[in-house]
């Protein structure tokens, strides 16, 4: 994962694959490559505690602070 000295990462997971990795924070979700630790993608949500890959590997699900999920 490229540095970011001013976010604090509250969940990680990786796909059945292991070519991605999940990464929560404080308001985003960023999908990342597990080559070169590149983001991919990222999502505006609450407060992330939880991810978790589908067994397929196509989505993502997150569980925040305030009990949504995602």
């Amino acid at each position: 994962v490229k540095r970011h000295t001013d976010q604090f990462y509250q969940g990680v997971a990786f796909n059945p694959a292991g070519t991605r990795f999940a990464l929560g924070t404080q308001g985003l979700i960023k999908i990342c490559s597990t080559v070169n630790g590149e983001s991919l993608m990222g999502l505006a949500c609450g407060s992330t505690i939880n991810l978790a890959f589908s067994s397929d590997g196509s989505r993502v699900a997150a569980g925040t602070l305030d009990g949504t999920v995602w």
